[in-house]
C-alpha cells in the first residue's frame, strides 16, 4: 500500500470496522527489514507493510483466566478468533482487489 493511497487505508479500515472490528494500524515495515530477514528470513522480510486488527475481548471474561480458562472464555476465545479469521479474509480480499499481494 503506498502512503499516497489513504483511499486504500480507508477502506481497510471500513471494512474492518464494518466487520466488528475495534482497532486497525497499518505499520511501515521498512525501517526494520533488515531484522526481519535476520530473525524471520525472507519470506516475511518481502513485505513492506502489515495490517493489525483488534477485537475488544471483555475484561471481565479476560480475568477468568486467573483461575484458568473457564468455559466461558474458550467460547468467547473461539467465536472472536472466527471473527478475526472473518475480518483478516476480507481485507485481504481488499488488498487483492487493489493489485497487491
Amino acid at each position: 500500500m503506498e502512503e499516497h493511497d489513504p483511499g486504500l487505508r480507508e477502506l481497510l479500515e471500513n471494512t474492518a470496522r464494518s466487520l466488528g472490528a475495534t482497532q486497525i494500524g497499518v505499520a511501515d515495515l521498512q525501517p526494520v527489514r533488515a531484522y526481519i530477514l535476520r530473525e524471520y528470513g525472507e519470506f516475511f522480510a518481502r513485505w513492506p507493510r502489515a495490517v493489525a486488527v483488534a477485537l475488544y475481548f471483555p475484561r471481565e471474561i479476560a480475568g477468568q483466566l486467573l483461575h484458568g480458562p473457564t468455559l466461558e472464555y474458550n467460547y468467547y476465545y473461539h467465536v472472536l478468533n472466527r471473527q478475526l479469521d472473518a475480518i483478516a479474509v476480507a481485507l485481504t480480499n481488499c488488498l487483492a482487489v487493489a493489485g497487491y499481494s
